[in-house]
């Protein structure tokens, strides 16, 4: 035992698997759809993108793993109805999941006598960024870069509740 405890403590170990199933229960049973919509006008290689359509959050997966910064790995997925125009000679329809892989910090707290556990976005870095067709034809690359461009990450962090 630490000496800091005075010879006792109380330690809860909660599983990757545990976790994840508490996000994913929290986000679809307590929690209204969350979507966001695409910015309608993105310039990638200095011509114009038009995107269409509104993506829906899907709930979290968190990896527990040890790091010695004490940051958590989060993936967080996005699934949409696309309409994409500008670059190719007729619009370009897809079905669309956008995954973003980034570290988070973790945040403890008593609030109103009860336990939280969270996750601290305010240390968030994003480490990867990818876009997978779903249903369509492939993404020409522009496409591709205007879906995981500045702007639309943007939209990402700061989803709104449905």
């Amino acid at each position: 035992m630490a000496q800091g405890h005075a010879g006792f403590a109380i330690v809860g170990c909660f599983t990757q698997d545990l976790v994840n199933n508490l996000i994913e229960a929290a986000v679809t049973e307590r929690l209204p759809p969350v979507t966001f919509s695409l910015p309608s006008l993105i310039t990638v290689d200095g011509r114009q993108v038009t995107l269409a359509g509104d993506f829906a959050v899907l709930p979290p997966t968190v990896t527990l793993a040890d790091r010695p910064d004490g940051l958590v790995a989060v993936r967080a997925r996005f699934v949409a109805d696309l309409r994409l125009a500008g670059l190719t000679p007729f619009p370009v329809d897809v079905a669309v999941e956008l995954g973003c892989s980034l570290l988070v910090g973790v945040s403890v707290a008593v609030v109103n006598n009860r336990f939280q556990v969270g996750l601290d976005l305010s240390q968030a870095s994003f480490t990867q960024v990818d876009v997978t067709v779903t249903d369509g034809p492939a993404l020409v690359r522009a496409y591709r870069a205007a879906l995981t461009s500045g702007p639309v990450i943007a939209k990402q962090i700061v989803p709104k509740m449905a």
